[in-house]
Formats: structure tokens, sequence, C-alpha cells
């Protein structure tokens, strides 16, 4: 398990530079760009992250369900998914263009073209980080992800900088894109076995795909219902209105960057674990949870205490309508605690994810149009909170049906209630305004650090397991380093 955490890690530190033109570009971006070009900018990113998630079907993902399973035909598995996500990604791209040059712009209107290409030239022969992490080499992730978020951040924040026009920082992001395309396809060709890839045995494709489509599917879903609220804001609202909740919805990628982060370094281990034991696996998943636990509702809990600074701080005070969406939306972090979708993965049932996700869209948008005219923005988050919990709650019957285990047991509730507890009682020491009102964000430092001192006592006065291990893993590398240190 020491392990796993390890490469969670890591990876969490590569995910973060995967979503860092998210998560920190806006604070720049608010600065350099108008309220009204700033959410401009963010309709693209609506438009374009839909359709990279959906383009690629969440093909490279079964390279952490097949490589683990049969090491020896990894090549072969990374060149099917190759050919698997350009025939999916072009399909997309095609439909979406027809659709939107049928309805006069309906669909995305002036941001088609730059769209269809960034979609193309970002989800092809981008395999890479799920190859990587099915055979345990996360620093190659985080070495990857991280150049990635560098170039990407340069180029955004230089051409804003310098011209301040939208159209020119999207047409560099394509152009950044194409060429980490060409780079990729000739490091795939370098990288390859000399003796050549072997070929699919019989079954291979139908397995690849029986595993693929189900979960694609789910992600076009899945996305959907993610961001019906930013399309339906930027068609009815404006882009004013799409900034806010932009802003409001900031801690989202903290959220799946973390959450996804273990998931993708547990997965391959429960599938190797669940092929000697079904009870090994759901032990793994069960002290994943704990871990996910501990690492978001701390995170949930100094958010939801310091929002109205945050905000305020870090993107001025025209962004204060944003306060209450945060504070709605910070609700899904509960939720995303518990990866059932991952058990269901394990054991190839992915097929029910479909399910789910068509009864949160269903939820949602109903919702949407009961909400919004009474509370607006914090209808609109509302709605989506609602339909991920309902969503939630469905795969977690699924899952303990399939695994048969009674709940009471599938969960491991008195841990989670430890970490509950741990992570809710420390913030007495932030009570009141005084750090804040005199030190504004060097406040919340502060106020952060006392809470993060108080809940790591807590943790290890409830001697919470996982937190008990990662605790002995930092002090044994402190007392590795000491002598060298002292020396």
């Amino acid at each position: 398990m020491a392990g796993i955490a390890k490469q969670a890690a890591v990876v969490s530190l590569s995910r973060f530079a995967n979503f860092g033109l998210v998560l920190i570009s806006p604070i720049v971006l608010v600065r350099l760009l108008s309220v009204g070009e700033f959410g401009r900018y963010r309709e693209f990113l609506v438009y374009s992250s839909v359709l990279v998630t959906i383009a690629p079907f969440n093909i490279p993902n079964c390279l952490l369900f097949f490589v683990p399973a049969n090491p020896a035909r990894s090549w072969q598995y990374v060149r099917q998914a190759v050919q698997l996500t350009a025939l999916t990604s072009f399909a997309v791209v095609l439909c979406v263009v027809i659709a939107d040059l049928a309805t006069g712009g309906a669909v995305i209107g002036k941001y088609l073209w730059p769209v269809a290409m960034y979609v193309l030239v970002f989800t092809n022969i981008d395999f890479w980080e799920y190859l990587w992490l099915a055979t345990q080499r996360p620093i190659a992730v985080f070495g990857y992800t991280s150049g990635r978020l560098v170039s990407r951040m340069l180029v955004v924040i230089t051409l804003a900088y310098f011209f301040h026009q939208v159209k020119i920082v999207l047409w560099g992001l394509i152009a950044l894109e194409s060429v980490r395309l060409v780079a990729s396809a000739v490091a795939w060709k370098l990288a390859a076995p000399k003796a050549g890839t072997p070929t699919p045995e019989p079954g291979d494709w139908r397995r690849m795909l029986h595993f693929c489509l189900p979960i694609g599917g789910s992600n076009l879903l899945s996305m959907t219902n993610r961001y019906a609220a930013s399309i339906f804001i930027a068609k009815a609202m404006g882009p004013v209105a799409l900034a806010h909740y932009t802003i409001g919805t900031y801690v989202e990628p903290i959220i799946i960057v973390l959450r996804n982060s273990l998931s993708e370094v547990l997965l391959p281990a429960i599938v190797n674990r669940g092929s000697r034991s079904r009870g090994e696996a759901v032990t793994l998943w069960q002290r994943g949870t704990v871990i996910a636990a501990i690492l978001l509702l701390p995170i949930g809990c100094l958010i939801e205490r310091y929002a109205d600074t945050l905000i305020v701080t870090l993107f001025s005070s025209t962004y204060q309508a944003a306060v209450p969406v945060l504070r709605i939306f910070l609700i899904v972090l509960i939720r995303e605690c518990f990866d059932f979708p991952m058990a269901l993965k394990a054991i190839n049932r992915t097929r029910y994810f479909l399910y789910g996700d068509v009864a949160a869209i269903a939820v949602n948008l109903a919702l949407l149009v009961a909400f919004v005219p009474i509370w607006g923005l914090v209808g609109v988050t509302a709605a989506y909170v609602i339909s991920i919990w309902l969503q939630g709650l469905y795969l977690g019957w699924c899952t303990i049906r399939f695994y048969d285990i009674p709940v009471r047991k599938f969960i491991p509730w008195a841990e989670m209630c430890k970490v509950a507890l741990a992570a809710v009682l420390p913030l007495a020491v932030t009570y009141g305004a005084y750090l804040t009102d005199h030190f504004k964000l060097f406040g919340v430092i502060l106020g952060s650090m006392l809470y993060m001192l108080a809940y790591a006592l807590l943790l290890r006065l409830f001697h919470v397991r996982e937190a008990h291990i990662l605790f002995e893993r930092v002090r044994g590398r402190l007392a590795t380093y000491m002598p060298t240190l002292r020396a």
C-alpha cells in the first residue's frame, strides 16, 4: 500500500500540472482580460473540454486494465488504442461540424473551427500517461504533464499579455498541441519494439470494445451533465455569468486531480488482486476510499471556511457572486470520496455507468428548469450537485450488488467517520475573522496551517490506519535525510 500511496502522490502532482492551465491561468487572465473576454475564453474551453473528453471515448484509459493483465502485448494494446481514438475523435468532430453548420451555428458558433482543430490535435496519439501508469512509471507521467503545463501556461499568458485578444490565444494553443502531436508520433515510433508490434489475437478487439464503449458512452453523458450548466449559462445568461460560474466551480479540477490520480494508480492493483481474491480487491478499494477522504475533506473544509477571502483576493471583488456557487459546489467533494466507478471497472461492469449518467442528466435538466428562475447561478449549481449525488447512490447500489457484500461491510464507515470528525473539528481553531481582516490571504495561509496541524493530530489520535502509514513514511524519509542535512 505504501508503494501505491507514493505513486498516487506523484500522479496527483502530475495531474495538478495537467490541470494547471485551469487552476492557475484564471488568476492571471482575469487581470489581463476583461470580464467579457475572460468569459469568451471560458466559453471556448467549455466546448473544447467537453469534446476532448468525449472524442477519445476514454479508450486510452483501457491500457490501465489490459496492460497489467498481459504486459507482453502492451504495444499491441497501444496501437489498438491509438487507432480507435483516431476513429472516434474524427467521428465526433465531424458530427459536431455537421450539426453546427446545419443549425446555423447554434451548437458552437464562432468557435467551431478552432474547437474542431484543437480537439483533433489534443486527443490523438496521447496514450503515454496511461501506459506509464499501467507499467508503474509515475515519474515519467510527472515529467510529461509538467512539460505540458509549462508550455501551455507560457503560450496562454504570453499571448494574453501582449495581444489581449482571445482569438490569438486560442490559435496559439492549437499550434502548441500540433507540435505535441508530431513529437508524440516520433516518440512512439522510437519507443516501439524494433521487432514490431504483435498482431491482435482473436477476441482482442472485441474485449477492448466491450471495455471501452460503455465507459466512453458514460463519459459522453457525464461530460454532458457536467457542462450542461456552463453551456446553458453561456447561451442563456451571457459571458459575464459564465465567468462567475467558472470561478465558483474553480475547485472542480482539484477534486478531479486527487480522486482520479488515486483511482488510476489503484485500478491496475485492484485488477491484479481481484484475479486472486475478490476480498483483497475490496480491501484495497476501501483503503483507497479512506485515503481519498483524508485528501479531499480537509480541502473542502478550508475552502468552505475561507471562500469569500479566497475569491475576492485571488480574482477581485468583481467575482463576489461566485462565492455562494463555490460553497454549494463543495458538497460534490463528499460524494467524490467514494469511487464506485473504479470498483465496477475492476470487474468489467462498465455498462452500468451509462444508466447512472442518463438518470443524472435527466435530473440535472429538470432541476435546471425548476431552480434557475428562482435562484439563478446558485440554482444551476444546486441542480448539478443533486444529480451527481443521485448518480453516486445508484452506482453504489450496483457495486454492492455485484460484489455481493452488504453496504455496512463494503464501505469503511468507522474509518470514514473518524476522518470526517478529524476534518470538521479543527475548524474551531479558525473561528473569527481576525486573521483574514488584518492579513487577508496571508491570514488564510496562517489559519490553514493551524487547521492542518490540528487535523494531523486528530487523525493520529483517532488511530486512522492509512494516516498512520503516511506519517510513518514521512518520518522514515526525514530520518533518512537528517544525517545528510547534518553533514
